[in-house]
């Protein structure tokens, strides 16, 4: 094999090799990527004009027929505009001046000429593209109908003479293959480089979006104001919980994490249906449930549970919205529905029955006196007593009516108190039982004398009459957040929640005895005064309290009192 052809197979590999490598290396350049995205600046197209005006000399330098000094500033005119590109060709022009290996003047200037062209030429290609990079079957065109070019004008310039068509002979198809296959490689790898460049742009772009939803929903799970959980649903284990299921199930995140709800001993109503539901893809809502506490508080709420995939893992996202105090409220309304209705109805009843009643105990009194039925006396005694106690119910019925006329005037709750302690205390009820009170500094309030004295003795008898031998009562008044309270509070044993819900209804008495109607009165009066009725119980006793609104002037008299206080002390 001759040395002529072993240069022309080893010197193309050679070159193209170069351009792996310098296209790889560039790949990974930042200047280069600005200059290919179009993000300019002096800086960064000096060093792109550098690199590819080295990389022309490179060419010019190695020389060989197969050389690559065109290719740098087609390149820089392909990639970077024809500035850049006849700025690259400066650099090998210039050297190619003074290089008399290839015999011919006629060479060297169509080699210094061709060389600035090939920016040129670049330059308007990628003017054309409008600075978009061209594909490798059209690099691959152009850089081969350049060098085809290239030997036209070599030749034209050297006169077609022999010397001249020697130097094209030989080299016009290793460099046109040199050339042809450089540009298709380099715009291969630097696509490439592009598409891998945007793929993990995206990635990155998609990973930064995932982790601000990722922020975002940590930030609306934890600051959430309802109680959420995140739990497996293989095992049921907690994953996390934000600070309001802790705070509202009395629990620390040490003890919730990796425990199911067997460990903790929350009790959800129809926890493995609702887990079914969720496995065949349908959401729960407003599903009403009874959840207990770590203290054993009951609490109801409305779950909502989604299903979410961690990790490739089918996981539950569970809501809880208290509606503890809305059932109260739902309660409270129908309670006072119930007690105008029985109000109004009983007004109307009470007044009918009592004109009999009254004429039948006149006549029970009239044949009571007779001599000749002296022997029947008793049963007139007892019929007239029995008659008086239902006049005494039917004046407790009066008594709900909602639109009964009230007489309000100012009265401090402690004088009427004080006035009712030797009452309380003298009840038979009383006996082996303490009364103790506690009445604080509370401003005077518009109210009725009468009802707010039937309201106290209500609330105390219930108190006294609930309790054991040697229980204590207590009464207390005092000022809390803008309201005047009275509290009764009894040491009997208290009242369970179905209990609790019919408190207040007319005719509903825990007492075998009772008629059902005192703690309504209390309620009756309660509204008529635009008070509210708390309770609180527990197996220790029941408190009832009973808050007024203070008004401006009620507010004015307790700062002046504030201040006299503190003037004496």
């Amino acid at each position: 094999m001759n040395e002529d052809l072993i240069n022309v197979i080893i010197s193309p590999i050679n070159n193209v090799c170069v351009i792996i490598v310098m296209a790889y290396v560039l790949s990974h350049r930042k200047y280069y990527w600005e200059i290919v995205e179009g993000k300019r600046n002096t800086k960064n197209e000096v060093l792109f004009t550098l690199t590819f005006g080295i990389f022309s000399l490179y060419g010019a330098i190695a020389g060989g027929i197969a050389n690559v000094r065109v290719l740098g500033p087609m390149l820089a005119g392909l990639l970077g505009g024809p500035i850049i590109g006849v700025g690259a060709g400066l650099f090998s022009g210039g050297y190619r001046l003074y290089d008399l290996r290839y015999g011919a003047a006629e060479v060297t200037n169509s080699a210094v000429l061709i060389t600035l062209l090939a920016g040129l030429a670049g330059g308007f290609v990628h003017r054309w593209k409008k600075g978009q990079l061209p594909g490798v079957c059209e690099a691959a065109v152009f850089a081969a109908s350049f060098e085809i070019f290239h030997m036209i004008l070599t030749l034209m310039m050297g006169q077609w003479s022999d010397g001249v068509i020697d130097i094209v002979k030989r080299f016009a198809i290793p460099m046109t293959v040199a050339h042809t296959v450089g540009a298709a490689i380099f715009v291969f790898v630097t696509k490439n480089v592009i598409h891998a460049r945007r793929n993990q742009a995206e990635k990155d772009s998609a990973q930064r979006e995932l982790q601000k939803s990722e922020e975002r929903f940590a930030t609306a799970f934890n600051f959430n104001p309802s109680p959420m959980s995140i739990r497996s649903i293989e095992d049921g284990r907690y994953i996390t919980v934000n600070e309001s299921f802790l705070r509202t199930f009395e629990y620390t995140r040490e003890e919730i994490i990796g425990k199911t709800l067997r460990n903790l001993h929350i009790l959800i109503d129809d926890y493995d249906e609702i887990v079914q539901l969720l496995r065949k893809g349908k959401s729960i809502s407003n599903f009403e449930t009874h959840i207990y506490t770590k203290t054993g508080k009951l609490q109801i709420s409305l779950l909502f549970c989604e299903l979410i995939d961690i990790g490739g893992k089918p996981h539950t996202l569970s809501v809880f919205i208290d509606i503890g105090e809305m059932k109260k409220l739902e309660n409270e309304v129908l309670r006072l529905e119930r007690l105008n209705l029985a109000g109004h109805m009983s007004t109307g009843i009470a007044h009918e029955i009592r004109n009999p009643l009254t004429t039948i105990r006149g006549f029970m009194q009239f044949l009571s006196a007779k001599k000749d039925l002296s022997h029947c006396k008793e049963y007139f005694d007892l019929t007239i007593q029995e008659l008086d106690q239902i006049n005494s119910i039917m004046s407790e019925l009066i008594l709900l009516a909602r639109t009964k006329s009230v007489n309000f005037e100012r009265t401090n709750l402690n004088a009427l108190i004080s006035a009712l302690l030797p009452l309380i205390k003298t009840d038979e009820a009383a006996i082996n039982k303490d009364v103790d009170v506690d009445l604080g500094d509370i401003p005077d309030l518009l109210m009725d004398k009468k009802e707010m004295m039937q309201l106290i003795l209500n609330l105390a008898k219930n108190g006294i009459e609930s309790m054991e031998d040697y229980g204590i009562l207590k009464i207390s008044t005092y000022v809390d957040k803008g309201e005047v309270v009275l509290s009764v509070q009894d040491r009997g044993k208290g009242m369970n929640a179905e209990m609790l819900k019919k408190i207040g209804t007319p005719f509903f008495s825990t007492k075998d005895t009772g008629t059902g109607l005192g703690l309504a009165i209390c309620y009756s009066i309660a509204e008529r005064h635009r008070a509210v009725i708390a309770i609180e119980s527990s197996s220790k006793g029941t408190t009832f309290l009973v808050k007024f609104k203070i008004s401006i002037e009620s507010s004015e008299v307790i700062a002046d009192n504030n201040v006299a206080t503190r003037m004496m002390g």
